[in-house]
């Protein structure tokens, strides 16, 4: 991705020099070491929220993210308010999961990708047909995901349709586009129901990058 947005070695440099070795990834068994975030965790843990939202850390954000082309402020920090918000609760196959609301996307993603998923028989598909139960669960993801990009924000600033995106009936018509052979076009993913006004197309930002690390003993994502 970095080669596609050179910006972003300068933008996200710490993430490029650390995890990514400045353009070369690390080897199996290198050791990542980070030094300043554990001296910043330290910081905190001695500091109180009071260091991150109102002392150095917040010194520090702001200028980097004002040196980017960003708008985030010392000020800002400094309002930041914590703010209770009412969790997504579903079922699946018998059991109740509880998540989170927006502003973050995972709980809505999370919930509409399970009840697609809930409309196949995927315990059996998992010892008869591995490859298509593979598939029904990226196709599943593929619309939690477009919906995610089309309709997730903060729920200050946005209008969410989360009832609609997490609900049985919504996701039994996502199931019934799925294709068993093959794929769609991007734009068949998800949604468009929740408005009839036009969108703009997504800004083209290069997106997020995430490292998925794992073994016979645990699974680790590293997002950024």
């Amino acid at each position: 991705k970095y080669r596609r947005h050179p910006r972003l070695t300068t933008a996200c440099g710490y993430v490029y020099e650390t995890h990514l070795g400045g353009g070369k990834l690390p080897k199996v068994g290198q050791p990542l070491v980070q030094p300043r975030l554990a001296r910043l965790l330290d910081a905190i843990a001695r500091g109180g929220a009071g260091h991150f939202y109102r002392g150095p850390a917040a010194e520090e954000i702001e200028r980097h993210v004002l040196a980017h082309g960003g708008i985030l402020t010392r000020d800002d920090m400094e309002a930041y308010r914590v703010r209770e918000r009412e969790p997504i609760c579903f079922s699946y196959r018998g059991y109740r999961i509880i998540t989170m609301p927006p502003c973050s996307s995972g709980g809505t993603a999370l919930a509409e990708t399970l009840n697609i998923l809930e409309n196949f028989d995927l315990a059996g598909l998992a010892h008869t047909d591995r490859p298509l139960a593979a598939h029904l669960q990226i196709e599943a993801l593929k619309h939690a995901f477009a919906d995610r990009a089309r309709w997730l924000g903060d729920a200050d600033f946005v209008s969410v349709p989360v009832k609609l995106l997490t609900s049985k009936p919504y996701a039994r018509t996502r199931a019934g586009t799925i294709d068993v052979a093959g794929t769609g076009a991007h734009d068949t993913y998800g949604t468009r129901e929740p408005t009839t006004s036009t969108m703009s197309p997504p800004v083209e930002d290069a997106g997020t990058s995430h490292f998925c690390v794992f073994d016979h003993f645990f699974f680790i994502v590293l997002a950024t």
